[in-house]
């Protein structure tokens, strides 16, 4: 439980409204399952670009 912990805390962390606020409701007890799982799903289909 302590990595799902760290890994939402990272999600907190990253700032990113799409993945960020259903993991902190998650982290603050609040959380609507359907609502973060279809967050993380949503993170699967994103292109991450890099800038160099």
């Amino acid at each position: 439980m302590e990595e799902l912990k760290s890994i939402m805390e990272k999600f907190v962390a990253s700032g990113w409204d799409l993945i960020s606020i259903p993991a902190k409701q998650w982290l603050d007890g609040k959380a609507d399952k359907d609502t973060l799982v279809s967050a993380i799903r949503q993170m699967k289909n994103v292109e991450v670009v890099a800038v160099i």
